[in-house]
């Protein structure tokens, strides 16, 4: 049998990647756009095609990612269900319902947390962070589910975190759980970071708002960090997800209470 450059599990990935990554556009041009408006610039070329450029980081940073994943993960002890299923033949179902439990009611905690920690701090939080009960839009909740849910998770998890136990390890399986520990610990914390950008777009930078970002999205990525050591991929991402739609959830049943 003729041996496939590419597995199959890489595939699908990529696929959800491209997928995740083309649903940023049409925030991306709503951004720029407003940008221009709100500061009086001029774009050297248009919104539209500055935004398609603008995508070309984040989905060769997810193609960087499943390829870094596919290649060591399975040396680390680290897994995919996807690749099990589809190019090592494997019976993953047992494996994904024994995680999901866990998974959905983790990635709803941290959802809940987030909405809980912006109620119960609004006296000393800036306005844009106020608890209000707001209807999600359809576009938005699917962004976040395949942004945030897939194409972050091969990012952070099955990339950042799977490099870093590669190089604490010393290029082998770890005897101790020190290294997994350490990656998921920067891993998280690279994760909180990186939504540096997004945050100060909408308000000051100051030590109230620099915590709740760091505290905030540190927690989730504890979780899902976790849930990719002690289970698989999928475990993360099921998690990531659950996070997003828990949070959705809530604000739809308070502003149907409201009513």
């Amino acid at each position: 049998m003729k041996r496939r450059i590419l597995p199959r599990g890489f595939w699908v990935y990529a696929g959800l990647l491209l997928l995740a990554v083309l649903a940023l556009y049409p925030v991306q041009v709503t951004v720029l756009e407003n940008t221009v408006e709100q500061y009086g610039m001029e774009l050297p070329v248009s919104a539209q095609l500055l935004a398609v450029v603008n995508l070309i980081v984040p989905f060769l940073l997810g193609l960087i990612g499943i390829l870094v994943g596919q290649k060591w993960a399975p040396k680390l002890g680290l897994r995919s269900l996807v690749y099990e299923k589809l190019d090592w033949n494997r019976s993953v179902a047992d494996d994904f319902k024994r995680a999901l439990p866990i998974a959905l009611l983790g990635g709803a905690g941290v959802g809940l947390l987030i909405l809980g920690f912006d109620w119960w701090m609004a006296p000393v939080l800036p306005d844009v962070f106020t608890f209000r009960i707001q209807t999600p839009g359809a576009w938005e909740f699917i962004l976040e589910l395949l942004y945030g849910g897939v194409a972050e998770e091969l990012m952070l998890r099955f990339g950042f975190m799977t490099a870093l136990v590669y190089l604490f390890t010393r290029f082998g399986r770890a005897k101790s759980t020190l290294p997994y520990a350490l990656a998921i610990f920067i891993s998280a914390f690279l994760f909180a970071l990186g939504h540096y950008s997004a945050t100060a777009s909408v308000t000051e930078m100051t030590n109230i708002v620099w915590f709740r970002m760091l505290f905030l999205n540190g927690i989730g990525g504890l979780l899902f960090g976790w849930l990719y050591y002690r289970y698989h991929l999928e475990a993360a991402i099921v998690a990531h997800m659950s996070t997003h739609v828990a949070m959705n959830l809530v604000m739809l049943g308070l502003a149907a209470f409201t009513r």
